[in-house]
């Protein structure tokens, strides 16, 4: 979720995410001392960004709520309009069948994707965001857990329409 809090807010991925820093004990990025707030770690920088900037006074976790929201919604709108599934996620994985055009320096070998291992991976991504394992479409519990009823009928009526 953290390209859509990054689509949200003014940060890019040249300076963001302020994740990891090899001069940490720790690993993590921390800024210390912000003035009326403290230290912040790495993960919780777009948070306060987006709070500074627009003084709206949520959580963090209201923030990563409102950031599912988003990513639901997209992938939705992506569903009901263009047709947007599985299918159309895998299309893409016969580049990565192709073997590296060098050697791994971390494996010391040419590697490429296994889609038979590769699978279970998009299984569990689809179930982290509440989406179906066999469509990747976002389902109507998720939506609705996420304020979100009105959302799946017509997204399921469009996809019809789309008839790929």
């Amino acid at each position: 979720l953290r390209p859509v809090i990054k689509d949200c807010v003014p940060v890019d991925d040249q300076c963001f995410p302020l994740f990891w820093s090899s001069e940490a004990e720790d690993g993590r990025y921390l800024l210390r001392d912000i003035a009326g707030v403290g230290d912040i770690e790495g993960p919780d920088v777009e948070y306060h960004l987006f709070a500074a900037g627009t003084g709206v006074d949520w959580s963090p976790d209201e923030f990563d709520r409102a950031a599912r929201r988003v990513h639901a919604l997209e992938r939705a709108l992506q569903v009901r309009h263009w047709g947007r599934d599985r299918n159309v996620d895998e299309s893409v994985l016969p580049y990565f069948e192709q073997p590296e055009g060098y050697a791994n320096p971390l494996v010391g070998e040419r590697k490429k994707l296994d889609r038979e291992a590769f699978a279970p991976v998009v299984d569990a991504f689809y179930r982290l965001h509440g989406w179906d394992v066999e469509r990747g479409w976002p389902t109507a519990e998720m939506l609705d857990e996420l304020g979100l009823v009105d959302v799946h009928e017509p997204m399921v009526v469009g996809a019809a329409a789309t008839d790929r």
